[in-house]
């Protein structure tokens, strides 16, 4: 008797601990039902899935809705190191009054250059400008939004993220936790669904960007 009571009482068996540790009657009659209500159906589950093996034992479930079957676009995320020239040059302007003419033009173009080129593997390209307290003052974050902001299509399932590669376009859902604008900017983004696919569908989107104002700039850092 001993031995079954440890048993039960050590058992991980739900509601059989109870019966032996329980002081009330009325909680041990409630925990004495329940597991003789568990007992029985688990007992008819059993038998009915025995009598169905031994009648049919072969279950065959062939699916022949498919082409109703809707799902969602793969998420995609592109990026580009695209510098528009009009762009580059306003920034250089509000930023730091230097147009063309300035002594320091390629110094400071050199910088949103650099911005716009970062990337996780390349941050000692910004070493030339550590100590420059000209460039303390503005948000790098903003400026390589700024620089990108070219490239925002105008379909608008693609939002802006900031990744490891610098600022992107992505169709995730998730875009809001990458977001390169503050909880509380004005400029807070907002994209839309992608469009549903369908069985035997060609779901594709196409991201275009024009590169008639643009031209390539290779950032080298000695």
């Amino acid at each position: 008797m001993d031995l079954l009571r440890t048993f039960a009482s050590e058992s991980s068996i739900h509601g059989l601990a109870h019966l032996v540790r329980s002081q009330h009657w009325l909680e041990k009659a409630f925990w004495l039902a329940m597991l003789a209500f568990s007992v029985v159906c688990t007992v008819s589950i059993c038998n009915m899935h025995w009598e169905r093996f031994q009648n049919n034992a072969t279950v065959l479930n062939v699916e022949t809705d498919y082409l109703s079957w809707v799902f969602r676009p793969p998420a995609a995320t592109v990026c580009s190191d695209h510098v528009n020239e009009e762009k580059l040059n306003q920034l250089l302007q509000r930023y730091w009054k230097v147009d063309a003419n300035h002594s320091e033009y390629e110094y400071f173009r050199l910088f949103l250059l650099t911005v716009n080129r970062a990337r996780f593997d390349n941050l000692i390209t910004f070493e030339p400008f550590v100590n420059d307290s000209r460039l303390a003052s503005v948000s790098v974050i903003v400026l390589a939004r700024e620089l990108k902001s070219p490239l925002t299509p105008p379909w608008k399932t693609f939002a802006p993220v900031l990744t490891e590669v610098g600022v992107c376009y992505s169709s995730t859902m998730l875009y809001a936790f990458q977001s390169p604008y503050g909880l509380r900017s004005e400029e807070n983004y907002t994209k839309v669904r992608p469009a549903d696919c369908f069985t035997l569908d060609v779901c594709r989107t196409m991201v275009a960007m024009s590169h008639m104002d643009s031209i390539r700039n290779d950032v080298v850092s000695d």
